[in-house]
C-alpha cells in the first residue's frame, strides 16, 4: 500500500427495478381483471421457483457441489493475506504478545511526550496480521519507528525534540500507516534527509561567507548548532515544500517501471542468489517511500566513475543493480523471522581514490517477496 494514498476504494451504488407495470387496453371486466391479476401472479412465482431451484437441481443431478457465499478470506488469500475473519485476533505466543505490548507502549509514550497525537502512534503500533509478520512487525518497531525517532539522524540537541515532533506531524499526515511502523519510518526518515541536505548547504554557506571575510570564521561547535538551526528554520517555514519534495520523489521511483522481484522461500541459497542476479533490473524497495528516502540519503555515496545515470534516483537504482550483478553474495545467518538476508558486495574506490564498500542488502521475506533494505558505501574497507 503506499503512495499519497496507500488504500485506495471506489463506491459502487447499486440501483433497484421498478416492478409495477401497469397497461389499459380498454374496458374489462372487473372479474377477469381480477382472474388475470390471479393467474399472473401464479406465472410468476412459477417462473421464480423454476429460476430459483432448477439450476440446484441441475447441479445436483451432474454431482456439481452446491454454491455457497464467497469466503471473504479468498481476495485476502489472493493478495498473500492469511487473515481469516478480520474480527478474530490472530494466535501470538505470550512471548512475542509481551514485546508487542511493550514496543506499543514506548512508541505511543515517545510520541506523546514529543507532543504529538499519542492515538496516531497507537494505530502505527498496533499489529494487523494481514500487513506483516510478526518479527518483521516486532523488526519494524524496533528498528524503524522508535530507532529513527530516537536518532533523528544524530541531530544536535539544540534543535532534535523540534525535528523530532515535525517529522513525525510529516508522517502523520501519510494516510494507510495503521500498522505500518517500517512505513512511518520511510516517512520519517525521508523529512530527515531534507534536514540533512539543508544543513550541508548550510554549513557551505557559513564557510563561503568566512572565506570571503563576510563573518568571522566560527567554531566547530558554534558552526555545527548554527547550521541546524537554519536548516529547522527552513523547514518550518515551509512543510509544502517537503511535501512537494517527497511528492516529485516518489513520482521519479514510479517512473523506473519495476516490477519488483519475488522467490520461492524453498530455493537454496545459490539459486536464490542466481534468481535475484537475474532480476536484479526489476528490483525495489519495500514501498516507494522507501526508495525516494534511500536514494535521496545514500545519493552522494556513490562514486561518480560508477554513475549510470544523470538523475539521482534512477542512478542510485542503476549502480545498486550494477552491484547485484558483479559483487560477491554474502548471507547474513541472523535474518530470523523465516526471512534471508544477503548482502551483495563490490569492493572499489571513491572519488578521492579512497577504498570503500558498496553494498546492497537484499531481504527475502518469508511471504516471497524480494526487496532492497538498503544500498551506499557506508561500509568501510
Amino acid at each position: 500500500m503506499s503512495t499519497n494514498v496507500l488504500a485506495d476504494g471506489v463506491p459502487i451504488d447499486c440501483g433497484g427495478m421498478a416492478d409495477a407495470l401497469a397497461s389499459c387496453y380498454g374496458p374489462v371486466p372487473a372479474v377477469g381483471i381480477a382472474v388475470f391479476g390471479v393467474l399472473s401472479g401464479i406465472g410468476l412465482a412459477a417462473y421464480a421457483a423454476f429460476a430459483m431451484f432448477f439450476p440446484q437441481v441441475l447441479d445436483a443431478a451432474m454431482g456439481i457441489p452446491a454454491t455457497t457465499k464467497p469466503d471473504p478470506t479468498d481476495e485476502a488469500v489472493a493478495h498473500g493475506s492469511t487473515a481469516s475473519d478480520p474480527q478474530v485476533p490472530p494466535t501470538i505466543d505470550p512471548v512475542r504478545q509481551q514485546r508487542l505490548d511493550e514496543l506499543r507502549a514506548e512508541f505511543v509514550e515517545l510520541v506523546s511526550g514529543l507532543g504529538c497525537d499519542g492515538g496516531k502512534a497507537a494505530a502505527i503500533a498496533t499489529y494487523q496480521q494481514c500487513r506483516d509478520s510478526i518479527d518483521d512487525f516486532i523488526r519494524g518497531m524496533e528498528e524503524r519507528a522508535i530507532g529513527v525517532v530516537r536518532k533523528a539522524r544524530s541531530a544536535p540537541e539544540i534543535v532534535k525534540a523540534d525535528l523530532q515532533k515535525l517529522g513525525i506531524e510529516f508522517a502523520f499526515r501519510r494516510q494507510g500507516l495503521a500498522g505500518a511502523p517500517g512505513e512511518f519510518g520511510n516517512v520519517f526518515e525521508y523529512y530527515m534527509s531534507l534536514w540533512v541536505d539543508k544543513r550541508h548547504a548550510a554549513l557551505e554557506q557559513i564557510a563561503a561567507d568566512a572565506a570571503a571575510g563576510i563573518r568571522p570564521q566560527p567554531t566547530r561547535k558554534g558552526t555545527k548548532a548554527e547550521s541546524a538551526r537554519t536548516a529547522l528554520a527552513e523547514l518550518q517555514r515551509s512543510t509544502r515544500g517537503a511535501e512537494s519534495a517527497l511528492y516529485r520523489d516518489r513520482a521519479n521511483v514510479e517512473a523506473l517501471n519495476r516490477a519488483g522481484v519475488t522467490a520461492d522461500p524453498a530455493l537454496t541459497d545459490d539459486q536464490l542468489v542466481a534468481h535475484i542476479r537475474a532480476q536484479a533490473d526489476q528490483l525495489t524497495f519495500s514501498s516507494t517511500t522507501a526508495a525516494a528516502y534511500h536514494a535521496r540519503v545514500h545519493r552522494n555515496e556513490i562514486p561518480e566513475n560508477r554513475r549510470e545515470m544523470r538523475a539521482f534516483i534512477a542512478n542510485y537504482h542503476a549502480a545498486a543493480e550494477r552491484v547485484v550483478r558483479e559483487g560477491r553474495a554474502q548471507f547474513d545467518p541472523g535474518s530470523g523471522g523465516g526471512s534471508r538476508k544477503v548482502c551483495f558486495i563490490v569492493e572499489t574506490t571513491d572519488d578521492q581514490s579512497d577504498p570503500i564498500t558498496l553494498t546492497v542488502i537484499i531481504r527475502a521475506r518469508a511471504d516471497g517477496r524480494v526487496v532492497m533494505s538498503t544500498f551506499g558505501s557506508f561500509l568501510k574497507n
